[in-house]
């Protein structure tokens, strides 16, 4: 960048040299510039990108690589999902062996929320992420489940997001914010 500033110093015509000055201060604001023999990242940031929802940002004080994910935008404030975290393991509140004739036992998960709901994103991400990694554990239903009402009639219903159906997990990789998931429970053909 310094060699490319001498270079422009030796414009001659004002108007000419000005304007691309202006220009070269604009990409530098935009980008870091220069040689980085210690850091290998594959990422390279970019200033003034507008940021929006599922956007993947980092701390402009903090290091590249560690990335979050844009889940919700208040104003001037976005709330994030930190794309570095390991899944935490939890203890999901029922864990049912059930023997079926045809396949021998199987393993049933069901967690029925907590009042708040505020787990319930990390959770449905949890299980997404576990069924595609374990495709061939004898799982036969692992759920997150919700009271409700039933669309048709009115009445109170438990909700049921299956994760062993795969049209279900692929809803939940698409989703980065809890009122995203609400969406999902008010979705009759993706719930049982």
């Amino acid at each position: 960048m310094a060699a490319l500033e001498e270079l422009i110093k030796m414009i001659e015509d004002d108007t000419v040299r000005l304007a691309i000055e202006a220009e070269v201060k604009k990409l530098k604001s935009q980008k870091k510039f220069g040689l980085v023999f210690e850091n290998h990242d594959e990422y390279t940031p970019l200033y003034e990108i507008p940021i929006k929802i599922g956007s993947l940002v980092a701390l402009k004080k903090g290091e590249i690589k560690n990335l979050f994910r844009v889940i919700e935008i208040n104003g001037d404030k976005a709330k994030c999902f930190n794309q570095n975290d390991t899944i935490k393991g939890f203890y999901p509140d029922f864990l049912i062996v059930r023997d079926v004739p045809e396949t021998g036992y199987v393993i049933d998960i069901l967690e029925p929320p907590r009042g708040d709901l505020t787990d319930n994103l990390s959770k449905a991400k949890a299980f997404m992420r576990y069924m595609e990694r374990q495709p061939s554990a004898q799982i036969g239903r692992i759920q997150l489940i919700r009271a409700g009402k039933d669309s048709l009639t009115g009445h109170k219903k438990m909700k049921r997001l299956d994760f062993s159906r795969s049209y279900v997990r692929d809803e939940v990789k698409k989703i980065f914010s809890t009122t995203e998931l609400d969406n999902l429970f008010l979705n009759d053909n993706l719930i049982i």
